[in-house]
């Protein structure tokens, strides 16, 4: 399955943290991870998604108010049912058959000779006695048989013959995998298994008394979890059920458990009729909590598909959105609503720091963050305005903005200078830092008292944003629409004589030319490499 490598942000950028120092693991879950939005404009159908399938080759396949999606990561392809209906639910069998139910009609499609892709229905097949018969909410493809649940019967198909499992009027509300065998629970909350070919009794245990179930999950080798539509989740350890208590049982209950799954790194993936997808790790603890103010187009999500692939798929109510729950970037929005533009960040003395267009933010840093902490973010006091760096020079949190220089003490900003327009600090000596700005370069010394602004270096009128220093002192300068420049700064720190280098001097041109420090080495990149 191809998914695009480049997601577009527009409201704010993704942090990466690659030094030693900002290792940011995985583990934590500040912020939410990428999200790509699939619209009904986009793929060209119903609003609503009921299932969701993957086959062998990677394709996708959507149950859809207007019939069976195709998405082979490129294209879009719809395939309505015979009788024009919804498609409730959507399976692959192991000969790649893609088996469908909707409104009174059930049956698969497959390729021809040709390669086209036909619908075979098998509605016919049922008894007569069991038409019409409704909704096809679930199917379950299995050695047995395909299985096909409604309302009210589970149908088997299997030697091309259709028979039906339940005798005439019993209610049934879910139908799922039960440590291999296929299990139903009824609307009398007793539970059945396929075996012996049919459907029986289940002895232990013999019912299911909390609730309508709406997963099953395999949580350990002898531990099964069960999610309910509104009475939180359940255990069974082989002897009976249990309360699984979590950290946001009452946010679960509340917001209605429609749909459950595994992540392949061991969480759990819950779909919300409320309040979009909850993802758990294994210490019981909301890991994630996307919803429509975090990227998903809509609050209910119908069905979810991790694929042993990676990612997560969601049908929802209006859409369908592919969230990147493995992935090593998330989005953070600290300033909340107004989701500015993010241009730096920084961990110092156990907190965080984003540094956006609309000031510099700041929360505790921690490998974990409980759901109602993740967006409680603090804004630092006399950071209003564009944030351009952030810094850690000689123990200390300096901040380049655009109103000048800055150092950072917890939550408040103290202006060093009425020097504008201040791009970056890099440490030159003990208790000194060398700033870039807007028109040149200046020096800062550390006192006791903290740091203060000492002088402008003569010599250097352009705007020095990138800077760095190597092993000889050499204060290196790129200027992405000049070149790169050289600079020894003078003994009292007044002067600067500076060695300028462009395509001339063997640089592959004059614009695009960058800098990066990596240790005490500075390393260029420029138009070509």
């Amino acid at each position: 399955m191809y998914i695009p490598k480049t997601i577009k942000i527009i409201l704010f950028a993704i942090l990466v943290f690659m030094c030693s120092k900002m290792a940011f693991s995985q583990s934590v879950n500040l912020g939410s991870p990428p999200v790509l939005n699939f619209t009904k404009k986009t793929y060209k159908a119903g609003t609503q998604i009921w299932s969701i399938a993957q086959d062998e080759q990677g394709v996708m396949w959507f149950g859809n108010n207007d019939g069976l999606l195709k998405f082979d990561g490129m294209h879009w392809r719809l395939y309505p049912l015979a009788n024009k209906t919804i498609v409730r639910s959507v399976c692959v069998s192991k000969d790649g058959k893609i088996f469908v139910g909707g409104q009174d009609e059930f049956g698969y499609f497959a390729p021809t000779e040709n390669g086209m892709l036909t619908y075979y229905s098998l509605k016919s097949l049922a008894p007569p006695s069991e038409q019409p018969f409704g909704e096809v909410w679930n199917i379950s493809a299995r050695d047995e048989g395909i299985f096909f649940r409604t309302d009210h019967q589970v149908f088997r198909f299997h030697n091309q013959q259709v028979q039906s499992l339940f005798p005439p009027g019993v209610d049934l509300h879910f139908m799922g995998d039960w440590k291999g065998r296929l299990m139903v629970q009824d609307g009398q909350k007793k539970l059945y298994v396929f075996e012996n070919q049919a459907l029986r009794p289940l002895l232990q245990p013999s019912d299911f008394r909390f609730g309508t179930i709406s997963g099953l999950l395999q949580w350990s080798a002898d531990t099964i979890l069960v999610t309910t539509i509104n009475n939180g989740i359940w255990y069974f350890d082989g002897q009976g059920f249990s309360p699984w208590k979590t950290h946001d049982d009452h946010f679960l209950k509340t917001n209605i458990i429609f749909c459950a799954g595994m992540l392949s790194d061991g969480k759990i993936a819950l779909g919300t009729s409320l309040n979009g997808l909850v993802t758990l790790d294994r210490q019981r603890r909301m890991h994630h909590h996307l919803n429509k103010k975090s990227g998903l187009q809509n609050n209910t999500v119908l069905s979810l598909l991790a694929p042993q692939r990676g990612g997560l798929w969601l049908g929802l109510d209006n859409g369908i959105d592919f969230v990147d729950v493995h992935s090593p970037f998330s989005m953070i929005f600290p300033d909340g609503e107004l989701q500015g533009t993010g241009y730096t960040a920084q961990i110092f003395q156990g907190k965080i720091y984003f540094g956006t267009n609309t000031g510099l933010y700041a929360t505790d840093w921690t490998d974990y963050y409980a759901p109602d902490k993740r967006q409680n973010f603090s804004k630092v006091r006399n950071s209003e305005g564009q944030v351009w760096s952030l810094g850690e020079v000689d123990g200390s949190l300096l901040m380049g903005h655009h109103e000048g220089a800055f150092e950072v003490h917890g939550l408040t900003a103290a202006k060093l200078t009425s020097l504008q327009g201040v791009w970056k600090f890099i440490p030159f000596a003990a208790g000194l830092s060398i700033a870039g700005h807007y028109n040149g370069l200046a020096v800062f010394k550390k006192s006791a008292s903290g740091w203060a602004f000492e002088s402008v270096l003569n010599g250097l009128t352009e705007s020095s944003r990138l800077l760095a220093k190597d092993r000889e002192g050499n204060i290196w300068m790129a200027h992405p629409y000049r070149g790169v420049f050289k600079i020894r700064v003078s003994s009292d720190h007044q002067h600067l004589a500076s060695e300028f280098f462009d395509h001339r001097q063997g640089l592959p041109s004059s614009i695009g030319n960058h800098l990066f420090q990596l240790g005490d080495h500075v390393v260029f990149t420029g138009e070509r490499g």
